[in-house]
């Protein structure tokens, strides 16, 4: 007689499919059977169960890129009902007649019996082909999505995220719309929709204009009721991000012509070379040249290397520029300090970049920039961040080492990556 209600999140790109199946057939939707979807997440309810419910179903995530499933069951709890015991009320004993022995002898007064008490009716049992609900436990109440951080806004490469959290819980979250005063957005090659296992939700905007300025809302809807969390895209906020993407796009459309340049003048660099010695000052280094051009880099250099990167992977970039003094690297126009993030390493004329763990803040124009006696070297790299994961398995967080006394309890944990999902053992 209660609901029964299973949920799953998922993950995957491209979106994985979510069919909920019984005996091996797929559950669609009917008057008791209540399939719902979203991207990456999917509910299966069952209203007013039935002992025919009862038995073991499978959930089944599918893509391109493989296919998983789950196996669940459903056991119905049937009331049982205890037996009442009908006792029948005390008989009432007629009087004895009383007679006087010196008097004649006269009839006694008759004594009118009571009248019978009727028994109650028999207590009838439940028909055998009928189950009794069982009592419904009062559930407390369920509450809306409790938002963790509110909507912001940051720059990746030449794109725009905005993004908020909720507190991760597979059954508080039915459905996530995003607004943009007061309309309702649609996906398309402009919006991105993203959704990531933590409870994190992404709006991201493809190529920024001055019409995406305004109040954007991320609405969640849950069992308990709608969270909304909200954000300003105007006044110098705007301006801002506005700046820096555009800056990036301009750097990407710069690079491009300078390797249709670039390829242009190595084919006339043997006429050209001496000419341009004298005003090169400022010279940017390109990894795959040809080696007559790998001969006269003192004198010319060319221009980038196209680098992709998996989200979370540790990433180490390599320039090489001899006699480098005052060394540093810039992330699009902002100087990289050395920190745990990112570690400076320097091995003869190579000096190195660590980039502990990669994500979308890094994509866009990554260089290093080294003074010399013949100018500013910059060695540069057009940064993208690959949508596939890694598919060798790596380690995003390592146990750490831990000192206990004896007799304690003890914690080792350790988050990995990997496509299919890696053993730990």
């Amino acid at each position: 007689g209660e609901t029964a209600r299973f949920s799953c999140d998922v993950d995957g790109e491209p979106a994985p499919t979510i069919t909920w199946l019984r005996a091996g057939q797929p559950i669609v939707s009917s008057r008791r059977f209540q399939v719902t979807r979203t991207q990456y997440k999917s509910t299966f309810e069952i209203s007013s169960v039935q002992v025919s419910d009862e038995g073991s179903y499978t959930v089944v995530v599918e893509n391109s890129e493989g296919r998983q499933e789950a196996h669940f069951t459903l056991t119905i709890q049937r009331t049982k009902i205890p037996e009442k015991i009908i006792t029948s009320p005390p008989r009432i004993k007629s009087p004895e007649p009383r007679v006087k022995s010196q008097e004649p002898v006269k009839s006694p007064k008759r004594v009118k019996s009571p009248e019978p008490i009727s028994s109650p009716p028999k207590a009838k049992s439940p028909p055998a082909d009928k189950t009794v609900p069982a009592e419904k436990v009062q559930l407390p109440a369920a509450s809306p999505p409790k938002i963790k951080q509110h909507l912001k806004a940051e720059t990746l490469g030449d794109k725009v995220k905005l993004s908020c959290a909720v507190e991760s819980n597979v059954l508080s979250v039915r459905e996530v719309a995003w607004y943009k005063d007061g309309k309702k957005l649609k996906e398309d090659h402009h919006f991105k929709f993203h959704y990531a296992a933590d409870g994190t939700y992404e709006l991201k905007i493809h190529e920024l204009m001055e019409s995406d300025k305004g109040e954007y809302t991320c609405e969640i809807i849950g069992e308990g009721g709608v969270s909304k969390t909200n954000f300003q895209f105007t006044g110098q906020v705007f301006k801002n991000i506005h700046s820096q993407v555009r800056a990036v796009s301009e750097s990407h459309k710069t690079i491009r012509k300078e390797d249709e340049l670039l390829t242009v003048s190595t084919q006339k660099l043997s006429v050209v070379a001496s000419e341009e010695k004298s005003a090169v000052q400022e010279v940017i280094k390109k990894s795959v040249v040809t080696e007559d051009v790998k001969q006269l880099k003192a004198e010319i250099t060319a221009s980038s290397t196209k680098m992709t990167m998996s989200e979370g992977q540790k990433v180490t970039l390599k320039a090489n520029i001899p006699g480098a003094s005052e060394v540093k690297w810039v992330l699009n126009g902002m100087e990289l300090r050395n920190s745990d993030d990112y570690r400076y390493g320097v091995s003869g004329s190579d000096h190195t970049l660590t980039i502990k763990k990669a994500s979308y803040k890094d994509e866009g124009i990554l260089t290093c920039e080294g003074k010399t006696d013949e100018g500013i070297i910059k060695c540069q790299y057009v940064v993208t961040l690959s949508k596939e994961r890694s598919s060798e398995p790596a380690f995003i967080m390592q146990p750490k080492s831990q000192n206990v006394n004896e007799g304690q309890d003890v914690l080792f944990t350790c988050e990995v990556s990997g496509d299919p999902s890696p053993e730990v053992e």
